[in-house]
């Protein structure tokens, strides 16, 4: 697979946030003009700042060169009032934990938590890529979008990164087109999964959604009904409905759901039929309608029940 190269790493913020700088340089703590005035600017006396490549509502990700190793990784640096509790800052050691257990092709690497003065920072793989989006955008038109045969394989892809992140016990909550990154030769990786789940959980959650205000984490568009719900049991059958809604985009160019605000997008999924998959893309070959269909349904118990179902069913 070959891609137009991006200007940087697309590494992504929890909250897909990711933007363009002109929009986004309010909440950066450090910009490329800062990074230029600096001789070195070297966090926890050995990661070297070189760019800045995104930021969001949790921090911002640079491309750093890690002076041990002579490496090049990924540093994200947590924005400070996201890790002023001490039990918010255990909660997401707890999941720095979890994801340094997975290894595999297609989820990105993390590496290690560190302190520099009074932030808190994470390192992750570089992975010099591009977003999902911008490979199937919105809105696409149908003779735009990729190939049947590029897109089956992305799919599998993502079902291999998924099936590896749920058999270490986590599950993504976010996944969507924006935490997607895709290298130019192809390999295909699962970033930002754990994160708003540590930053935004309520003492003693188990694995629900919500934090103190009640506050759904995830982004609307892509959630479970389960999720909308609030359902604190939600399990990795929710990863996998937002799997099938990205998949619904990337084969029709839309998404199952599509309404004026965030909120009745959310909604629609509970008292509504996804978009005809047919409708949107008459030549799709109707299996892959069929998995679609499936991919969106309601109840859980309905859908794919494992990733490697999924993968099978493409």
């Amino acid at each position: 697979m070959s891609a137009r190269p991006p200007t940087g790493s697309e590494l992504d913020s929890p909250e897909g946030d990711r933007g363009d700088r002109s929009q986004a340089s309010d909440v950066f703590e450090l910009t490329d003009r800062d990074l230029q005035d600096h001789t070195v600017v070297r966090y926890g006396g050995r990661y070297e700042l070189l760019s800045l490549v995104g930021g969001g509502t949790y921090g911002s990700v640079y491309r750093a060169r890690d002076t041990e190793l002579g490496e090049i990784v990924a540093v994200k640096v947590l924005r400070r009032e996201h890790i002023a509790q001490p039990s918010t800052l255990e909660r997401f050691r707890r999941e720095v934990r979890l994801a340094r257990r997975v290894a595999h092709p297609n989820v990105a690497r993390t590496y290690d938590i560190g302190s520099h003065h009074d932030e808190r920072f994470l390192t992750m793989e570089y992975i010099d890529g591009q977003p999902l989006t911008r490979l199937s955008p919105l809105n696409a038109a149908v003779e735009d979008l990729l190939p049947l045969r590029l897109l089956i394989d992305v799919g599998v892809q993502l079902c291999a990164g998924l099936g590896a992140l749920h058999a270490a016990g986590i599950i993504h909550r976010d996944l969507k087109t924006d935490n997607v990154l895709v290298e130019h030769q192809g390999r295909v990786v699962i970033t930002d999964f754990g994160i708003a789940r540590a930053l935004k959980a309520v003492d003693g959650d188990t694995g629900g959604y919500t934090s103190g205000s009640n506050v759904l984490v995830g982004t609307p568009a892509y959630m479970a009904p389960e999720q909308v719900r609030g359902n604190a049991r939600v399990d990795t059958r929710a990863d996998l409905y937002s799997l099938g809604v990205m998949l619904f985009q990337m084969f029709t160019g839309q998404l199952p759901f599509a309404k004026s605000s965030g909120l009745e997008t959310a909604l629609a999924r509970l008292y509504e039929a996804p978009l005809e998959p047919l409708s949107l893309r008459a030549e799709l070959p109707p299996a892959l309608a069929d998995f679609l269909r499936r991919s969106l349904e309601c109840s859980a118990d309905a859908r794919f029940q494992t990733a490697a179902d999924m993968a099978s069913a493409l």
